[in-house]
C-alpha cells in the first residue's frame, strides 16, 4: 500500500505539471512494461529495428543493465559487457548500421544523441515507459500471456513496479509469449481484462524457436526425442517458456538457473 501511494503521488505530480516532462526533438518510441522484467522488451526492440530499418538511420537508448556506471556511452562492437551492458552489446553486434547508446538519464541521452549523431531519424528506447521525465512520441507496453498485470500485484507482494492503470497511457499494448494466435473472441476478452481504452491498439506475439544446433558443428543435426539428455543453462528473468520448449524436445532435461543478466565466471562451472 505504501509503494502504491508513493507511485500515485509521483504520477499526480507529473500529470499536474509540478514535475517537468520533456518531449524530445527526435521521434522516440518507448518499449517498456510495468513489471520488473521478463516480458521480452529487447526482442521487441529488435522487431522495431527490423520494421523501421528502411526509415533510418536509427538509434537505440537504454540504461545498459549490468554495466559499470550510468554515464552516457555509445556502444561499439568491440566493447565489453561491463562497459556497454549485455543487451545493448548484443543489439550492436546484430545491427551494425544502428547507433546504440546507453545512459541512465533518458532525456539527457536523447539530447546527446541529437548532438552526437544528428543523422538519426528515430530513437528506440528499451525500458523507458516508467521514465516520466521523458514524453516519448509512441509508448508500447508489454505484458506476458502467462502473467499479465491483472493477475499480478505491486511490489513487494508481486512483480509490478508501476500501477496497472498507467498502461492506459500507452499507445499500444503487446501480450507476449503467447502459445498460439488467440481467436477474435479471446482477443476481445483480453481487451476487457486489460481494461484498455478504445483508442489503444492491442497486439499478440509469440516465440518461434529454431532447431537445436551443435556448438562445434552448425551443420550437424542434434538428436532429440527418446533417450536424449540436455543441460540447459540460463541467466534470464523468465526461464519458463524456453524450459518448457526444451523439455518437449529432450527426454531428460537438467536446468541450471542463474539470475537475469548474470555475468558468468569460471567459478560457475
Amino acid at each position: 500500500w505504501l509503494y502504491g501511494v508513493v507511485l500515485r503521488v509521483r504520477h499526480l505530480a507529473y500529470d499536474q505539471g509540478w514535475l517537468k516532462s520533456t518531449t524530445p526533438a527526435i521521434p522516440a518510441i518507448a518499449i517498456g512494461n510495468i513489471a520488473l522484467g521478463g516480458t521480452g522488451k529487447t526482442p521487441h526492440v529488435e522487431l522495431a529495428l527490423r520494421t523501421l530499418v528502411d526509415h533510418g538511420p536509427l538509434a537505440t537508448l537504454s540504461r545498459g543493465y549490468g554495466r559499470d556506471g550510468t554515464h552516457f556511452h555509445e556502444v561499439h562492437r568491440e566493447d565489453d559487457a561491463s562497459v556497454a551492458g549485455d543487451e545493448p552489446l548484443m543489439l550492436k553486434r546484430k545491427f551494425s548500421g544502428v547507433r546504440v547508446f546507453v545512459g541512465g538519464d533518458r532525456v539527457a541521452g536523447i539530447e546527446a544523441i541529437r548532438t552526437t549523431a544528428p543523422e538519426v531519424k528515430a530513437v528506440i528506447l528499451d525500458d523507458a515507459f516508467q521514465h516520466r521525465k521523458l514524453n516519448a512520441g509512441v509508448n508500447i507496453v508489454l505484458t506476458t500471456w502467462q502473467k499479465p498485470w491483472f493477475k499480478d500485484h505491486l511490489l513487494p507482494a508481486g512483480t509490478l513496479r508501476d500501477l496497472a492503470s498507467r498502461a492506459r497511457q500507452a499507445d499500444a499494448v503487446i501480450v507476449t509469449k503467447c502459445p498460439a494466435n488467440p481467436s477474435p473472441d479471446e482477443q476481445r476478452r483480453w481487451r476487457e481484462r486489460l481494461k484498455l481504452l478504445p483508442a489503444q491498439q492491442l497486439f499478440f506475439s509469440g516465440l518461434n524457436y529454431a532447431a537445436p544446433r551443435s556448438l562445434h558443428d552448425s551443420t550437424m543435426t542434434v538428436k532429440t526425442g527418446i533417450g536424449t539428455v540436455a543441460l540447459l543453462v540460463m541467466g534470464i528473468a523468465d526461464a519458463a517458456p524456453l524450459l518448457e520448449h526444451v523439455r518437449s524436445l529432450f527426454q531428460t532435461v537438467e536446468h541450471i538457473a542463474f539470475p537475469d543478466h548474470h555475468a558468468f565466471f569460471f567459478a560457475d562451472q
